[in-house]
Order: structure tokens, then C-alpha cells, then sequence
């Protein structure tokens, strides 16, 4: 998980990249000290007004309900991320389709 902690990486890759790089380490349930810092960057990347700020916009809906699905599996608290992911769905619903929304509820509730 070290190249995945830059966070100059983290800012700029692709949201795909950041979403399936997630969804990986919860699947496996990799919850190391490296992994858990990897996750707390990121939500960093969505605080208001912080250092480098990712527009969660760039997210596709599966990849926002993969990426969520990830933070709340892991049990990684990150209210900024949720709470900028909440006000996005919310102006892109008509763009997720039921499984995302389902995902995205799932997440919500453990989160």
C-alpha cells in the first residue's frame, strides 16, 4: 500500500484506480496499519476545503457504491466522504441503477 499512500498519486489517479484499489483491500479484509492510512487519505481527499480535494463527481456510480461499500466494511470512519457522496447521489440519482443505490444504502447503514 505504499505507492497507493502518496497522496500526489492519490490526487491525481484515476477514479477507477481509487475505487477498485479500496474495494481490493476490504475484499480481502486487509486491514493493516499501511491499508487503514491508505483509506484515511482518501477521505481526506473529500474534506472541504482540504489540502488536495478529488471531486467526487469523478466517480462513476459503481465506482462511488464500490468505494463506499469499501470505507464501511472496513469500518473506516470518514464522515466527509460520506457526507460528500450523500449531496452528489442526490443531484446523479437518475444515473444509478438499483444495484448502486442498494450498495450505496448497504454502505450508508454500516458507515
Amino acid at each position: 500500500a505504499s505507492i497507493a499512500n502518496n497522496r500526489d498519486f492519490l490526487a491525481s489517479a484515476a477514479a477507477q484506480a481509487i475505487a477498485n484499489m479500496l474495494w481490493g483491500f476490504a475484499k480481502m479484509e486487509h486491514t493493516t496499519k499501511a491499508a487503514m492510512a491508505l483509506f484515511r487519505i482518501v477521505g481526506l481527499l473529500f474534506k472541504p476545503n482540504g489540502p488536495m480535494p478529488r471531486d467526487i463527481s469523478d466517480f462513476k456510480p459503481q465506482e462511488l457504491a464500490n468505494m463506499l461499500w469499501a470505507f464501511a466494511s472496513v469500518e473506516c470512519k470518514c464522515p466527509d466522504i460520506f457526507r460528500a457522496a450523500a449531496k452528489d447521489v442526490v443531484t446523479r440519482l437518475p444515473a444509478f441503477d438499483p444495484r448502486h443505490i442498494s450498495a450505496l444504502v448497504h454502505a450508508f447503514a454500516i458507515g
